[in-house]
């Protein structure tokens, strides 16, 4: 094998692996809860794992609201749906 395609292999890899437990690792303010809930969520149920991942994609934020962790709409959200009952 080409030690180039090996290489690239291995770095497309690597962030994806890096991207499953948060695909907006950039967004800093809940970061760490995308990671444990996404890593829970895969352990549980693979399903709700994607369902996740797929708000999460879409800009969801994770924010504690009177003690409970909750999905808030992100202002990326406005890129893809007009209104909440979408």
């Amino acid at each position: 094998m080409d030690l180039d395609v090996f290489n690239i292999e291995t770095f497309i890899r690597g962030q994806w692996y890096y991207n499953k437990f948060d695909p907006w690792p950039d967004l800093k303010k809940d970061h760490n809860y995308w990671k444990l809930v996404l890593r829970e969520a895969d352990m549980l149920d693979h399903k709700l794992y994607c369902i996740l991942h797929g708000y999460r994609c879409v800009g969801t934020r994770l924010k504690v609201d009177d003690g409970i962790l909750k999905l808030k709409k992100g202002e990326e959200w406005e890129k893809y749906w007009s209104d909440d009952k979408k």
